[in-house]
């Protein structure tokens, strides 16, 4: 599978031309890029709603999305929302290119710490390893990551923690736009710098990114857009497709174990993935990375389902987009791991998604 080289938003909406895929321009970001939704009609049947790219640290489920919209067709209407968050997508570097009027070079977190130390910008906080600054109205964030990198969530947790330990910060910062490095290693096509990880202080003081605050009060424009797009059409299915830890496949499902066709629908994504070698990652693999008290509140009914939210969901003013569209009908998350080859984390990707809209469409 050839996939194609998307650098920007400029780029996808010229690959969506070349590809013959008319598009709508749902909203427009802060930064005054448009978040693009491509619909193919249907006759018949609940309509399905398809995201990816709500981070951009995840660019597997972008290339899986891209690939379903060329081959996909059912007799159900189908929405795609291929990049939920064009900033971060095209990286840390031209993100501070938007605030500093230039994009500057950024290959390692030296360079980042360097940028973010000098005029204009204005440190907020600093200690070892560890830098926040605002340029222009965006707060930007380093944090050099361990040997063994489990990418921007360790950022999210640090910056948490220093609202709470600095409380004068958060009346500061609320609202603003924060853009995290991707902190990813080796990862094929993220890096720690090739793509970027962007997100809000809510109104509670925490960092909600733009798969947090469905429902919520002062929610993103990436948030809403997409809610008031899922409100409109009522999906009767949601794939939201994401990256995650390891190098196999998880899923998140709200309801797998309350309503009998979220549960037979998971069942046959997972069934698929199964079938091809892969095995699924639990939650003991992902306390590992992450820490436990991160999935407290989460449960495991199958190997590689998980149900319930993280902890801190609970306090961010509203939910995942993926509990949020629960009362539509079935919403499943997918998460490949992001230390795969780009092309198995994309394939995992659309041998899920295929099992399920093949059965979706037959009832």
């Amino acid at each position: 599978m050839e996939l194609p080289t998307l650098a920007t938003v400029d780029e996808l909406v010229a690959w969506l031309d070349k590809e013959k895929l008319p598009y709508e321009v749902l909203a427009e970001n802060f930064a005054s890029q448009p978040l693009l939704m491509v619909k193919k009609p249907g006759s018949r049947g609940k309509p399905l709603v398809i995201t990816s790219g709500a981070h951009t640290s995840e660019p597997a489920g972008v290339y899986a999305a891209l690939q379903l919209m060329r081959e996909i067709e059912l007799p159900n209407p189908v929405y795609f929302v291929p990049l939920r968050d064009p900033f971060g997508w095209q990286g840390y570097a031209r993100c501070l290119g938007h605030a500093l009027g230039k994009a500057p070079r950024i290959h390692t977190h030296k360079d980042a710490e360097r940028v973010l130390s000098a005029s204009p910008a204005q440190v907020l906080h600093r200690d070892s390893g560890f830098i926040v600054a605002e340029i222009g109205g965006v707060v930007f964030v380093s944090l050099r990551p361990p040997a063994c990198p489990v990418g921007p969530r360790q950022v999210e947790q640090r910056v948490n923690r220093l609202l709470t330990e600095r409380p004068e910060l958060v009346a500061h910062l609320k609202g603003k736009r924060l853009v995290f490095p991707a902190n990813s290693g080796e990862a094929e096509d993220v890096g720690d710098f090739q793509r970027a990880f962007t997100a809000v202080i809510n109104p509670a003081g925490l960092v909600a990114d733009m798969n947090r605050g469905f429902g919520g009060p002062e929610d993103a424009v990436e948030v809403r857009c997409l809610r008031a797009l899922v409100d409109e059409v009522e999906p009767g299915l949601v794939l939201d497709l994401h990256e995650g830890q390891g190098s196999s496949f998880y899923f998140f499902v709200p309801g797998y174990g309350e309503d009998e066709e979220t549960r037979r629908l998971t069942d046959l994504a997972a069934a698929a993935v199964t079938r091809t070698g892969t095995k699924l990652l639990t939650l003991d693999d992902l306390a590992a990375a992450l820490g436990p008290r991160v999935f407290k509140s989460l449960e495991e009914p199958a190997p590689g389902i998980f149900c319930g939210n993280v902890e801190q969901t609970q306090r961010t003013g509203g939910s995942s987009f993926g509990a949020y569209c629960r009362r539509f009908g079935p919403a499943l998350t997918f998460e490949s791991g992001r230390w795969a080859p780009l092309e198995q984390r994309v394939n995992l990707h659309l041998t899920a998604a295929r099992a399920l809209l093949e059965a979706f469409a037959d009832e």
